[in-house]
């Protein structure tokens, strides 16, 4: 299909520009090419199966070097050019390309897959040589029909460019089959004759894929697309002779009748003979195309009587030139001149220079002399007019660097690189590691001498002909190695064991410590000398003995010794050791190190200062016992004959509970430890009382713990002759209360505290009254631990007086008081306190009493700052002014502002300083009182005026007026209206169902004065004014845990007061909608731009069930939130309210009766027809009202 449109478009252009003449001919033309096209594809159908069932084996005895094999190709093609052979070049257009072109891996039609034969390096190890290996001379591949004999340097790297006879004989078959093919078809289309099943039988082929033409010349000036083998021959073929001249030239040319071509010829050895082909054999040239096509183009012009012009002119020219490029594709006599196939080598140019070409389509290369003396890689070879090329790709980077003519390189065959985890020992140490694989001396990285190691470390191999290279590292390098510069370890003098040693330099050492047992050479060391190191293995290399040397403290490598140069010791494996020891001498040394050296010594005993070795593991060198422990703070090794095993001298330990201080004449050192050497004294110590847990008797020593009285930290051990010890009891419960009778005596953080340990005095922390809570006996002396004025400490038993004791007259005394302005004995915090403190802040502001208390001939007043409110402190009867007052009761009034000038106050009877705002000054008219006290004759009530809380006199405020509006008909008539309609009113059946409600029945429930409940008088709320309650109350008392409508406080309060609507009718009407926002409306549907359920649509959401319609509630409810843009949940509470007051409150039914019965119209717009709807939807609104302890502000009622 993609030839025909070829030839189509140019013929339509051509007629568009030339008028009818050019039809016939480009008819013609393309009958012509669908002919050679069916031909085409049939025959490389066929020549594609046969080759398919032939084995792809190649036997590594057939192949031959590429020299060889070049040298006989150029041999038979000067002989005689075979039918396949293509005569014609590449067009001048295609020449002029620069474009480096990078072979894509891909085979084309009819890819030849050379192989070459692996060599092992067990089998290479035989060969004399080690360099690269050598490809056969020009001079014996110069006669192809002479027995080869293979050289054994030749045999160990055989190139990849080699093509075995196996190759030329699928050729040869392939030329007979096509000659054979062709007459079949041509007999076919003979007898067929109609065009369009021709060209249905060519679309049918798998392998004649339908390419626009733009297609093709972008895959063409792409260096990294595919090449169609079909086009390039397009390009390059200028013949035009007919299908049927072409088929009749390969059935002249077919050799198969004498019925050998199943056998290739061999010579002696088994390599491949290529046939010498005859002068009848070879293609005759074509005739130029461009002067065919420049006539033909000449000859249409002068049919078509078309003015000269150049453009047109070269247009036309072109025209032709690509069309007969296109009908040339089809020529059966045309032989494929690309043909690729995937090789993967290691290749380098030869002597001469190293030519480098963008594309194997290019007539002139680049000579890159970087490339002479280096390896390349090669990935792909294509023949290419009888020329055979090589991809070649940098080794280092894998970087494409262009093409190279086979005659050109040494080419090598190169294996995969397989995974090789293996230690080599380096043989050759003037041998060089290599950057890759078969490297030349332009990627040697360096010699194996100045790396400086003999082990080489390998991790994969790679086979370059018959030489095996490593990739590994070596003494910190990484490269490849070739196989005959390293011997196997195991097979080298080499032997390697653990080893666990204590070592020391010898006074004969020559201090050179190596990296590795490899490393060739070593350094001299000034850091051994005095010091014990531990080895971890031992490594025979070379006939010499090597020790790892490791440092004790860190485990670190420090580098290898040789045994000469060292005395070692065997070490045990460190085992635990729990035991503590007592030192026999401090001016010995604690060691860093086991067995360690002068350098490793810690200090001695005597400056760590402590007998008391504590032990934790064990270890023996040679004969020596070590331990490891800590003495002090200090960790270590101590030799074993410097320690004593505590457990065999005096040493008795015991619990001790007592009272001591530091003698002022004595020692006054605290020692850390009780085995500590020395001690420290510090004066903070002096004039304090310490608590001892523990006393410890060793030697002719005893010591006592001390542990601070007040947080029980350890302090240290003092010897009990530096201090004074008394006796001290448990502390017991003693919950008891006193009153203080010494106030200048100190409170103790201790008991028996000292002078450091008084807290303060009672005056100063300003209170009588101590309460105690526990109580300890020290020595002969009581001591009792609790509170005074929010202090803790201990109180002498001598300076406190029990409660008990004490006279304290208590009485409940409720006023509301007036504090002085001067507040002469200030505000005391309790009535112990000693004194009172100044306090302006309540000073001309009303407070309120509770207790009245004398004691101490002080008479208090405990006060608040408003009934039931703060607490205070206590006031002297001389500072207040008391007026009585009510108890408070309960009101559920709800008042309008009378007076806005009045004030708002925190507190009744309040004064100034207890304002909270003017009356007027607030948004909303409203007060909705909750309590109610009267002082001195004036009720004030508690209440709430918008979302600010506080109390207002009684004159300041007035009841709710409630709107009344009368019908205007009797009540009969209303009755009459609703029983005459065609809905009739309904009833709840008791037990289930729905039936007509009865006269009596619609009469209760649309008279007015039939409802006097505080249920009916929400069936009276005004729905069309917000109340403005605050989101927080909202949500918190209305909203909290409703599904989708958690927390949706601020969208509901949005809608209110956008669209007139009362917010708690909205959350009462989208929760019983919603069941508490949890329906799937509300939770959102998906839906698609058409409206419809989908998995991937956009979610939509409705809260109040509007157009949910019972045939299908949710998809019509959806797609009216959808209509309405409803895609978030608040869009849909706020869009839904604007709903709701257009619907009803638009039309004066602004509350739940008017909905149900509209006395404005009756029996029109009735939301409902049960009876009972606006009172059953009345109560749930009420218990939302009663949640939020508020009621509603606006009232519409109707009477008859």
């Amino acid at each position: 299909m993609k030839y025909k449109n070829r030839l189509i478009v140019p013929t339509l252009i051509s007629t568009a520009l030339f008028g009818t003449a050019l039809n016939a001919e480009a008819e013609e033309m393309s009958k012509e090419a669908h002919i050679q096209t069916e031909a085409v594809d049939i025959q490389d159908t066929e020549v594609s199966q046969k080759a398919e069932k032939r084995s792809t084996y190649i036997n590594p005895k057939d192949v031959e070097p590429a020299e060889k094999k070049m040298q006989k190709e150029a041999a038979q093609q000067d002989e005689a050019p075979s039918v396949e052979e293509e005569p014609a070049q590449v067009s001048t257009e295609e020449d002029t390309l620069e474009i480096l072109e990078e072979p894509t891996g891909q085979n084309t039609e009819e890819t030849t897959v050379p192989a070459t034969p692996e060599t092992s390096s067990e089998d290479a190890s035989s060969k004399d040589s080690d360099t690269e290996p050598v490809e056969a001379s020009s001079e014996e591949a110069s006669s192809s029909n002479e027995n080869i004999e293979s050289n054994p340097v030749e045999e160990e790297a055989q190139t990849l460019s080699e093509v075995s006879s196996e190759d030329e004989e699928q050729q040869e078959n392939a030329s007979d089959e096509e000659a054979v093919t062709q007459n079949d078809v041509k007999e076919e289309v003979q007898s067929d004759g109609k065009k369009e099943e021709s060209t249905q039988e060519v679309n049918d082929e798998p392998d004649a894929p339908e390419l626009e033409e733009d297609d093709r010349e972008d895959d063409t000036s792409n260096p990294q697309a595919e090449t169609s083998p079909i086009e390039e021959t397009d390009l390059e073929s200028g013949s035009e002779e007919s299908a049927e001249e072409e088929i009749e030239q390969i059935e002249e040319d077919d050799p198969s009748d004498d019925g050998q071509n199943d056998e290739s010829e061999t010579s002696e050895d088994g390599e491949p003979i290529a046939e010498e082909m005859t002068d009848e054999d070879q293609a005759e040239p074509e005739a130029s195309e461009t002067e065919e096509l420049s006539e033909e183009a000449e000859t249409v012009k002068e049919d078509a009587d078309v003015v000269e012009d150049p453009s047109k002119k070269k247009g036309l020219l072109t025209m032709f030139r690509s069309r007969s490029i296109e009908m040339s594709m089809f020529s059966a006599s045309s032989t494929k001149s690309i043909n690729t196939s995937e090789s993967i080598n290691a290749a380098r140019f030869k002597g001469g220079e190293s030519i480098v070409y963008k594309s194997y389509k290019d007539k002139e290369g680049t000579l890159r002399s970087e490339f002479k003396d280096y390896t390349l890689f090669t990935k792909e070879r294509v023949d290419y007019n009888g020329t055979p090329y090589y991809s070649l790709y940098d080794a280092e980077n894998n970087s494409f660097v262009g093409w190279a003519k086979e005659d050109a390189m040494h080419v090598y065959s190169k294996s995969s690189e397989v995974s090789h985890k293996k230690e080599y020992v380096v043989n050759n140490l003037d041998k060089s590691l290599l950057s890759v694989a078969f490297g030349d001396e332009k990627q040697q990285i360096d010699s194996y001498r100045d790396i400086g190691s003999y082990l080489f470390s390998a991790q994969k191999k790679v086979t370059v002909g018959a030489l095996d290279y490593y990739y590994g590292s070596v003494g910190g390098q990484t490269g490849w190695a070739h196989y005959r510069h390293v011997t196997p370890i195991e097979a080298a003098d080499h032997k390697k064991s653990s080893d666990s040693s204590a070592a020391r330099t010898r006074s004969t050492s020559s201090d050179i410590v190596y990296a590795t047992p490899y490393s060739i050479e070593g350094a001299k060391s000034s850091t051994l000398d005095d010091r014990t190191f531990f080895t971890k293995e031992k490594v025979t290399f070379k006939g010499e003995e090597y020790y790892s040397l490791h440092n004790p403290e860190n485990d670190r490598l420090i580098g290898w010794m040789k045994e000469k140069d060292l005395v070692t010791h065997d070490r045990t494996e460190e085992k635990k050791h729990v035991k503590s020891y007592l030192v026999d001498n401090l001016d010995k040394h604690l060691l860093d190190v086991a067995y360690g050296d002068k350098k490793q010594r810690t200090g001695t005993y005597r400056n760590v200062g402590s007998h008391l070795f504590n032990a934790e593991k064990h270890v023996r060198v040679g004969s020596l016992d070590y331990y490891y422990g800590k003495i002090g703070d200090t960790h270590g090794w101590a030799h074993y004959a410097h320690v004593t095993p505590l457990d065999e001298v005096h040493n008795v330990r015991t619990n001790d509970q007592s009272a001591v201080r530091l003698k002022s004449s004595g020692g006054r050192t605290v020692m850390a430890q009780p085995y500590d050497v020395s001690g420290t004294v510090n004066t903070d110590n002096m004039d304090r009382t310490f608590y001892t847990k523990e006393k410890i008797e060793w030697k002719d020593n005893t010591l006592y713990s001390l542990h601070n009285a007040v947080t029980d930290k350890a302090i240290g051990w003092a010897k009990a002759e530096d201090l004074s010890v008394y006796s001290m009891s448990d502390a017991e419960s003693h919950n008891e209360s006193y009153i203080v009778e010494k106030i200048d005596k100190p409170l103790l953080t201790a008991a028996f505290g000292d002078e450091k340990q008084q807290i303060d005095s009672y005056r100063n922390i300003g209170s009588y009254l101590f309460e105690a809570e526990k109580r300890v006996k020290v020595g002969s002396l009581y001591y009792y631990y609790g509170k005074i004025n929010d202090q803790y400490g201990w109180a002498h038993y001598a300076h406190v007086t029990p409660e008990s004791a004490v006279t304290v007259d208590r009485a409940t005394k409720s006023y509301a008081g007036r504090v002085s302005s001067r507040l002469t004995n200030g505000l005391y915090g309790s009535i112990y306190d000693i004194e009172g403190k100044s306090n302006t802040s309540i000073t001309d502001t009303t407070l309120f009493t509770k207790e009245r208390v004398r004691f101490k001939d002080r008479e208090l007043y405990s006060v608040y700052d408003d009934i039931g409110g703060r607490f205070v402190g206590w006031l002297s009867a001389d500072d207040l002014s008391l007026i009585p007052r009510s108890t408070v009761k309960k009101a559920s009034s709800n008042f309008v502002v009378n007076d806005s000038s009045a004030y708002l106050f925190t507190a009744p009877y309040g004064t100034e300083k207890q304002r909270v705002n003017q009356l007027g000054s607030f948004d909303n008219d409203k007060f909705d009182a909750e309590k109610a006290v009267t002082i001195g004759g004036t009720t004030y009530y508690y209440g709430r005026i918008g979302n600010t809380s506080g109390w207002v006199a009684e004159g300041s405020v007035g009841e709710y007026i409630v709107e009344n509006i009368k019908y205007g008909m009797t009540l009969e008539e209303a009755v009459d209206i609703q029983m005459n309609l065609r809905a009739k009113p309904q009833a709840w059946v008791s037990g289930g169902g729905w039936r007509n409600a009865t006269r009596s029945e619609v009469e209760r429930y649309i008279n007015p004065a039939n409802h006097t409940t505080d249920v009916w008088d929400y069936t009276y709320l005004d729905l069309n004014r917000a109340q403005n309650i605050s989101t927080v109350e909202l949500n918190n008392k209305l909203l909290n845990n409703k599904g989708i409508l958690h927390n949706q406080g601020t969208a509901f309060l949005q809608a209110a007061n956008t669209h007139g609507v009362n917010e708690v009718y909205l959350i009462s009407h989208a929760l019983h909608e919603t069941g508490n926002g949890q329906s799937t409306l509300a939770q959102g549907v998906r839906l698609d731009e058409n409206g419809n359920i989908s998995e991937n649509g956009k979610l939509y959401y409705n809260m109040y069930g509007i157009a949910a319609y019972d045939h299908n509630p949710v998809l019509e409810g959806a797609r009216y939130a959808q209509r309405m843009g409803w895609d978030t949940p608040a869009k849909a509470v706020i869009g839904g309210a604007q709903f709701i007051s257009g619907g009803y409150f638009n039309r004066g039914q602004n509350t739940l009766y008017a909905m149900r019965w509209n006395p404005a119209n009756p029996g029109t717009y009735q939301y409902a027809t049960d009876v009972n709807w606006a009172y059953a939807t009345a109560r749930n609104l009420k218990n939302y009202y009663d949640q939020l302890g508020i009621r509603g502000q606006y009232y519409t009622r109707y009477t008859f």
